[in-house]
């Protein structure tokens, strides 16, 4: 129902789209924030082409450049969420000047 391809199927539409941009821009400063805190931005980039991709896709109706832009937002999260330890299981350590617990 909720997925891409039959967002222009659905009657309200128009006031979803707004909706998921802003998610898409939760996801994008989340995703910054992850990458600045373990020196890897790589997930970030992947991201940031994947919402372009879809934006561009909104504005100029072409449904590749959404497929795409899915794609690589879809594999930057995952790489931002699973590549998230250093390598013993543990998760790295919080940002410079936050207060440890």
């Amino acid at each position: 129902m909720f997925g891409i391809a039959g967002l222009n199927h659905i009657p309200y539409s128009p006031w979803l789209q707004p909706l998921l941009v802003a998610v898409m821009l939760i996801n994008l400063v989340s995703v910054w924030l992850r990458g600045r805190a373990t020196g890897r931005m790589s997930a970030f980039c992947l991201v940031s082409a994947g919402a372009l991709a879809i934006l561009v896709s909104m504005r100029l109706g072409r449904e590749n450049a959404a497929a795409w832009g899915v794609a690589l937002t879809l594999a930057g999260s995952l790489l931002n969420a699973l590549g998230a330890t250093n390598g013993r299981g543990m998760h790295l350590p919080p940002l410079r000047g936050a207060p440890l617990r």
